[in-house]
């Protein structure tokens, strides 16, 4: 079966991972092994996700026993969107879901479909800070 919309593997393990991090609570470190094996992601995968997320200052890593990553950033001032980008780079602002400079018709078959939905998509990342999926809420339910 098809989906229409598909987010890309990385922004999902960075998006999970960030919320299992900042949920272990203020000082507790998490390894890439435990992160790993919560959000069934390859180690290798996840490392090179977590040293971007490090690179833009979300984490910091912590070497040695006990080591692992920590939350740098305040979890209400971190947004979907933020993650999003930081792993994907900023979303486009076309309009056409085929990236065309020059369309075969006078107005589009979509009606304006795909923008709605990226705009949608772009409000709700930006607007969704990831501090709502942390207090163990939801932590204790990725396994």
């Amino acid at each position: 079966m098809s989906n229409i919309i598909n987010m890309p593997e990385s922004v999902e393990i960075a998006i999970y991972s960030l919320v299992l991090i900042a949920d272990s609570g203020e000082g507790k470190t998490l390894n890439v092994d435990t992160l790993a094996k919560r959000i069934q992601a390859s180690p290798h995968h996840l490392h090179k996700i977590l040293q971007i997320l490090a690179k833009k200052g979300f984490i910091k890593s912590r070497k040695g026993p006990g080591g692992g990553y920590i939350i740098k950033r305040e979890p209400a001032s971190i947004s979907l969107l933020d993650i999003y980008e930081s792993i994907e780079g900023p979303i486009s602002e076309t309009t056409c879901p085929l990236n065309r400079v020059t369309c075969p018709f006078d107005r589009c078959i979509y009606n304006g479909l795909f923008t709605k939905m990226k705009n949608d998509f772009k409000d709700y990342f930006k607007k969704t800070k990831i501090s709502i999926f942390t207090g163990g809420k939801y932590g204790s339910k990725i396994q």
